[in-house]
């Protein structure tokens, strides 16, 4: 996909960008149910959209990519068994494939199912989709001919599950690629499926105010978190829709804790956090998913002791106290720790050469 997507950036003429992020939201609607001409009973048709910022951003492509480049797979597909895509078969792959002139006399043709970006008829039809010149989408994929041949396929394509292509438009001023409405929508797809089993994950390529220098990537992170094709940097659009319906993926989602999976999307209880996690230590926590430094270890915690310890997190009962250490006095404590100066003494005298014992202290 590096190959086809470098391919791809070459023919939009972008260039890597640090604009702001103008991708608002990717969210569907349906828009009919039911069964009509050769379309039976039980199908919805549903239109994907992307709310851009601003009138004036402009959508460039949707893709799948795979290795070399991060793996971001597209797929659009229905929950049911089965190929399940509707198309008509006076539709075709893309959106300016329908003429809506045929819709009086083939009114399932409304229905097909198809991709696009903005365009939803061929420009020369009686009822254009924006104001202005409108520009072909061109398609990409490897193996070829992915996307024909789940929306060209009648009356039933299947799922199109996208490792290496796109649909694109250049950025050539064409007016389909900006969005319309007071919500700056841009259709990106019409999908017919069995009511209720629209599934889809997508990657959006955009131009922030439609300048072509301000490429802006949005991928989703099933497969891999957000990386670069090249230089060009990629942006987590999970949480913005591009993935339909939203998928729970299970973590730690507290971004203080040792776990934290920015990945996550439900919390499962698994968070776990800094603490001392030496067993010797006397602040131990058997709980702590990894070291913050915090441990104290066991010594003498009385400020009074000859070996007092002021980093001591616990008495260890090592403490010694001060005494007399001279083991000739009268005092001597072999317990001391440290002398204080207390020893006390017998006075000796001496006579004749020879030291006589005086009990009261006086020198003889």
């Amino acid at each position: 996909m590096r190959k086809l997507l470098r391919c791809l950036l070459a023919v939009l003429l972008v260039y890597s960008s640090t604009a702001n992020a103008q991708l608002v939201a990717v969210f569907n609607e349906a828009v009919a149910t039911g069964a009509v001409g050769t379309l039976p009973a039980g199908f919805t048709t549903y239109r994907i959209y992307a709310r851009l910022q601003n009138p004036t951003d402009r959508m460039s492509a949707v893709f799948g990519s795979t290795t070399p480049s991060p793996v971001h797979h597209l797929y659009i597909r229905s929950s049911a068994a089965g190929s399940q895509i509707w198309n008509s078969s006076f539709g075709g792959a893309v959106g300016p494939d329908v003429n809506c002139a045929f819709i009086g006399f083939f009114p399932d043709l409304s229905r097909d199912s198809w991709v696009t970006i903005g365009a939803q008829d061929a420009p020369a039809d009686p009822c254009p989709g924006c104001a202005g010149t409108q520009g072909q989408i061109f398609t990409i994929s490897n193996p070829a001919n992915m996307i024909s041949g789940t929306f060209a396929a009648a009356p039933f394509g299947p799922d199109l599950l996208m490792v290496d292509g796109a649909w694109f438009l250049p950025n050539d001023g064409s007016c389909n690629g900006f969005p319309v409405g007071p919500d700056n929508r841009v259709l990106i797809a019409q999908v017919t499926v069995p009511t209720g089993t629209l599934e889809y994950a997508l990657n959006i390529s955009m131009f922030d105010e439609g300048v072509g220098a301000n490429q802006l990537i949005y991928v989703h992170n099933l497969q891999s978190p957000p990386g670069f094709v090249g230089s060009f940097p990629e942006q987590d659009g999970t949480a913005l829709g591009l993935v339909f319906p939203n998928i729970s993926i299970p973590g730690c989602t507290d971004d203080e804790a040792c776990n934290y999976d920015p990945a996550a999307t439900q919390d499962d209880g698994s968070c776990t956090y800094p603490g001392c996690t030496d067993s010797a230590a006397c602040n131990y926590s058997a709980s702590a998913g990894c070291d913050n430094g915090s441990c104290t270890f066991p010594g003498c915690t009385s400020v009074d002791a000859c070996n007092f310890n002021p980093t001591a997190g616990c008495d260890n009962g090592s403490c010694t106290f001060p005494g007399c250490t001279d083991s000739s006095a009268n005092n001597y404590n072999p317990a001391a720790g440290c002398d204080d100066g207390s020893c006390t003494f017998d006075l000796k005298s001496v006579e004749y050469g020879k030291t006589v014992e005086n009990g009261g202290g006086a020198i003889i």
